[in-house]
């Protein structure tokens, strides 16, 4: 996936790198994101329910990457 997204968006990085630079995120979105899956994860917790890694993903992409 690395080679095709540096050659797609004509820049050098890895995957995450790229993807970052493509969203216009900041340099501290791993550790907001990272606190953000913890908080999550308290919560779903305390709310005696699991969430999943892909079911994050998918409540971060509709609050901060998609466009309505």
């Amino acid at each position: 996936m690395e080679p095709k997204l540096q050659q797609i968006y004509s820049c050098p990085g890895t995957w995450e790198e790229i993807v970052i630079s493509q969203l216009q995120f900041g340099p501290d979105i791993r550790t907001a994101i990272r606190e953000l899956w913890m908080k999550n994860q308290a919560i779903a917790e305390q709310h005696k329910v699991t969430l999943t890694p892909m079911q994050f993903v998918e409540m971060f992409v509709e609050k901060n990457v998609t466009k309505t």
